[in-house]
């Protein structure tokens, strides 16, 4: 099983609407999870086109604080509402896990990441991804938030 992100909707595409179609599906869904977890999520007021996050945190893999920027993405975008698309709210972020906010700024302006981060959305979109999450495994799939029963059941190695 690999984890890999997932950038939902590209450039030069449009902005999602959060509150429309496939998307606010989506999202209800992860509040139910959420709720399970008794987790408050915060309904995002836009979907970020998310490369520029992506590339922060291999950035930051190469930095060596990928685990603590990746828990913070996730939580400046659905704990507390931050668009995660735009590059100074990303170098902010970097800048309080350790990250040179010079360096950081200029790897995002210059797309330093940007092949990875299109050949992670490739092989996922290989793999059978739509959307996250969906979790790869033994050539199996499953999409979406699977409560622990079934969870379990599918990553059964017996």
């Amino acid at each position: 099983m690999a984890l890999a992100a997932f950038e939902i909707s590209p450039p030069p595409g449009p902005l999602l609407n959060p509150e429309e179609g496939a998307w606010a599906q989506h999202w209800n869904s992860f509040e139910e999870a959420g709720r399970e977890l008794e987790i408050e999520l915060k309904r995002p007021w836009i979907v970020p086109w998310s490369r520029k996050a992506h590339e922060l945190a291999l950035h930051a893999r190469k930095e060596g604080c990928f685990p603590e920027i990746h828990e913070t993405l996730f939580r400046a975008y659905l704990l507390e509402g931050l668009d995660i698309g735009r590059v100074d709210v990303l170098v902010d972020l970097g800048r309080k896990h350790g990250l040179d906010p010079t360096e950081t700024k200029t790897v995002l302006d210059i797309d330093l990441h940007r092949a990875s981060v299109l050949e992670a959305r490739d092989e996922a979109l290989k793999a059978g991804a739509t959307q996250p999450p969906t979790l790869v495994f033994d050539g199996r799939r499953m999409d979406g938030y699977p409560d622990d029963d079934t969870l379990g059941t599918f990553l059964d190695l017996r």
